[in-house]
């Protein structure tokens, strides 16, 4: 009587612990089953087997191309007006052309254009406001 007790005492811990998981019923048969016959298949064919497998984890994990580079390190700046004056001074802008940068530079700074356009006028005519 204990060996049943045990067994159905498992199979309802199983149970439960694949249905927690979001395991669908029958995957991990699947799985392994995919698993032996890819076994089974590297012995015969193992440069095709193995180049379909490397094209499945490629396709499973991208690597990011050069376009999505992360963004350099930058020190952080004591305000949003301190990050802004901090990118236009890389900017080297005239006065005239305070109205472009204040719109080019306000996201990065995490402000409105028309703040920004504010504290660089500020900041071109020599105030410190």
């Amino acid at each position: 009587m204990p060996a049943v007790l045990y067994a159905a005492c498992s199979d309802r811990l199983i149970a439960t612990a694949t249905h927690t998981a979001g395991v669908e019923p029958g995957s991990v048969w699947r799985w392994t089953g995919t698993v032996l016959l890819y076994l089974l298949r590297t012995v015969p064919a193992a440069p095709s087997t193995l180049a379909g497998l490397r094209r499945w984890v490629l396709a499973a994990a991208p690597v990011p191309g050069p376009d999505s580079a992360p963004e350099p390190p930058r020190t952080p700046a004591a305000s949003k007006k301190a990050r802004l004056l901090e990118l236009y001074a890389k900017h080297h802008g005239r006065r005239e052309r305070v109205s472009a940068a204040a719109a080019e530079l306000a996201p990065l700074a995490g402000l409105q254009s028309g703040t920004a356009r504010t504290y660089l006028y500020a900041h071109v005519d020599g105030s410190s406001s």
